[in-house]
């Protein structure tokens, strides 16, 4: 099924600066359990969306954040996103992963986040998303961010 990503979220989620928090936050609004990675295209988040579909994962586990997205909600200080990349900026092990986040958004990329658990599940999403380029991949326990490799 060819989706458009010609606004925000490809497989019609709810918007991350939305009154709603989706399913991959926490009650907090923050990043649960989720591997999140830049994505160099809109056809390479595609082709980890088909390929992550046929694995089970549905609209609901899947999260695409457009570019101009990305930099339209980091500069307003009371949206939602700006509040998970505030998280993000505090939380995050190596202190930058939100500012690399931005610049690979200034550089036209993108970021797909998808809710997983289990570590063997977890490989299985890192795997598709590094099979289409992605790098930046991180996993968000909910209170931890964990490095994954590329």
């Amino acid at each position: 099924m060819q989706q458009n990503y010609s606004d925000y979220q490809p497989s019609g989620q709810p918007e991350l600066d939305s009154s709603s928090s989706g399913a991959f936050l926490s009650p907090l609004g923050f990043p649960s359990h989720c591997v999140v990675g830049v994505i160099h295209s809109q056809q390479d988040a595609q082709q980890a969306i088909e390929e992550l579909s046929a694995m089970g994962y549905g609209d609901e586990d899947i999260y695409f954040v457009a570019s101009q997205r990305i930099l339209a909600a980091a500069e307003q200080k009371t949206s939602r996103f700006q509040k998970i990349l505030s998280y993000l900026r505090y939380f995050s092990d190596d202190g930058f992963a939100v500012d690399s986040y931005i610049e690979a958004a200034k550089q036209g990329h993108h970021i797909l986040a998808v809710q997983t658990t289990g570590d063997e599940r977890i490989e299985l999403v890192r795997a598709v998303l590094a099979k289409v380029g992605a790098h930046g991949l991180r996993y968000f326990s909910g209170w931890t961010v964990s490095h994954l490799p590329s």
